[in-house]
């Protein structure tokens, strides 16, 4: 059957009998003793591989008087290595072209944000001027016209930041500067720049550091403040009676920050992506509450960049808790708690 042949066709018969078209092939090991090869032939128009083996049969006296010739059909073995080479090739092709577009897209996204940047610089600077009173008198209507420019020239400018923050993570190009920071003075500073949120929707705002989280600690100042400015914006922007909470907890060899609110809670279905870039909860969400899908993707890859990570808990209609877990990174000096 292997052959291609009847029984009769084949026993009794030598090899160059069998395989007339493959003549010069079997003359290559006419004589040979030993053999262990892989041979190609045509058997009625169709190649096939064969695993030749021959060992030579042997007398009692161990004189030869003969050869034994072994083959063995390999040619669906080599049709299976070779549909494993083409994915293999194509995989790799695949991941090349997706790492070089991944590369355009940091590429564009950089250029793009640096472009943008200095005109809504000159639009803040020009904004801020105005505002002072610095040789301008504005009516109360221009005053509250230039408070909204200036208003969205710096949620532009926070766009395009973020832009900027991604672009250098999938390029391998941040750069984390630890040094001893404070997360007391560091949660006084974000209560400070987010609490115009709360007053603005009548919510409480609380803010609870553990007594056994260390002073000093050691971390990436910025990057803190990206992820927990960028937390708490998402929990004022979604919830619209209670509270909003930024809690910092020590946790053996870790530490936490935790933002918590009464919001609208995520679905469950949304849960698996809403990490992902430019992903929001369903169409709605962005038409209902603005926004790019930015925020929380940039959360998760600054913690994991920083060696901790981010987990969400939500409970749709109740609220949702985001909780960055960070490696407690202390000075040799430090031993005091934030509360002692």
């Amino acid at each position: 059957q292997m052959l291609r042949r009847t029984s009769n066709e084949v026993i009794g018969r030598t090899a160059t009998d069998v395989f007339v078209d493959q003549s010069d092939i079997l003359k290559e090991y006419e004589g040979v003793k030993r053999a262990d090869a892989e041979i190609q032939v045509t058997l009625e128009g169709k190649p096939l591989w064969f695993r030749l083996k021959i060992t030579p049969l042997n007398a009692q006296n161990g004189d030869m008087i003969g050869r034994v010739v072994m083959l063995q059909n390999i040619t669906q073995l080599k049709e299976i290595n070779r549909a494993l080479e083409d994915a293999r090739d194509e995989a790799i092709r695949a991941r090349a072209e997706a790492e070089e577009h991944s590369r355009l897209k940091s590429e564009f996204l950089s250029t793009m944000s640096h472009e943008l940047r200095t005109p809504l610089n000159a639009i803040e600077g020009f904004t801020s001027i105005m505002l002072s009173g610095m040789g301008v008198e504005l009516s109360p209507k221009a005053e509250d016209m230039v408070k909204r420019v200036s208003a969205n020239s710096k949620r532009l400018l926070h766009l395009i930041n973020d832009f900027l923050d991604l672009s250098r993570i999938e390029s391998g190009r941040l750069e984390l500067i630890k040094e001893p920071i404070s997360p007391g003075q560091l949660a006084r500073k974000w209560q400070s720049e987010v609490s115009v949120l709360a007053e603005e929707k009548g919510l409480d705002f609380i803010v609870t550091i553990d007594p056994e989280l260390p002073e000093t600690v050691i971390e990436d100042d910025d990057a803190l403040s990206k992820i927990t400015v960028n937390l708490l914006s998402n929990a004022f922007k979604f919830t619209h009676k209670g509270h909003v909470s930024l809690g910092m907890q020590r946790d053996d060899d870790k530490w936490k920050i935790i933002v918590s609110d009464t919001g609208i809670g995520v679905p469950v279905h949304a849960r698996e992506y809403i990490f992902d870039e430019f992903r929001q909860v369903d169409g709605s969400s962005k038409r209902l509450y603005g926004g790019t899908g930015l925020g929380l993707s940039l959360v998760q890859k600054l913690s994991r960049a920083m060696g901790g990570n981010v987990v969400l808990k939500s409970e749709l209609g109740e609220g949702s808790t985001f909780t960055v877990t960070l490696p407690l990174v202390l000075p040799e000096e430090t031993t005091q708690g934030v509360g002692q």
